[in-house]
């Protein structure tokens, strides 16, 4: 079995307890829904690992020595194969507070009392609240229209949490959907990198859509990247 140091468990976005049924429609939905193939725009060394992940985890017997080869890693301090540390935990607190607690909403670093236009000290993420009304989403609805879009972005599901694969359906200046292959609770307080924007996001619903989720955020902070053409442009 050829040596990787990327847990396979995280590049196929499962758990180590995972069964196989789950495995196998996480590797169809990277590869077909979000677009990591080759033929649908994906990058051949991405698609490689993915391919290498899963003929390891779809065999009981490659995936038994591997899981062994994890457990060994983790004896010696590593993390558990596919879970968290423990800095990536998110505090149980009201993520609509982060202004008056003037803490970030991400990883709840105190910030100065006027944050407007700057970034978390500790983890980056934008402190600058979205320009619209900040009523609650409720079932993806959402203040403001909505520009479609269909391709890749980064999500982040808490401070030092591993990075997700997704896709950006479509985005306002208030809230976002989202395709993904790992669900994730309502009130989760999340980081959506995209070229066009930085946001911090909180989701609202999450349901299952054939082999993905589509994901419903709505925004807590945000800040575009790109000074032409506007973030919800159609053209991105």
């Amino acid at each position: 079995m050829k040596k990787n140091r990327r847990n396979y468990y995280r590049i196929l976005h499962v758990q180590a307890e995972a069964p196989l049924e789950i495995i196998r429609a996480s590797y169809r939905a990277l590869m077909g829904p979000l677009r990591s193939h080759p033929d649908l725009g994906g990058e051949h060394q991405a698609a490689a690992l993915i391919n290498e992940a899963y003929a390891v985890l779809s065999d009981p017997v490659k995936r038994a020595a591997y899981d062994r080869t994890l457990s060994k890693a983790q004896q010696h301090g590593n993390p558990a194969p596919g879970g968290r540390t423990a800095s990536a935990a998110t505090p149980h607190t009201d993520p609509d507070q982060w202004r008056s607690t003037r803490s970030c909403p991400l990883c709840h670093q105190p910030f100065a009392p006027s944050p407007k236009g700057t970034n978390c000290t500790r983890c980056d993420a934008p402190l600058t609240p979205p320009p619209t009304s900040q009523g609650r989403e409720l079932f993806g609805r959402r203040n403001g229209a909505r520009v479609a879009k269909n391709h890749p972005v980064a999500l982040t599901p808490g401070w030092k949490a591993p990075s997700l694969s997704a896709v950006l359906r479509d985005v306002s200046l208030s809230g976002a959907r989202l395709l993904t292959t790992t669900p994730l609770p309502p009130l989760q307080v999340m980081r959506i990198t995209d070229v066009h924007f930085d946001a911090v996001a909180i989701v609202v619903a999450c349901r299952p859509n054939g082999a993905v989720y589509s994901l419903h955020a709505r925004f807590l902070t945000l800040r575009p990247t790109q000074r032409t053409g506007g973030f919800v442009s159609a053209r991105a």
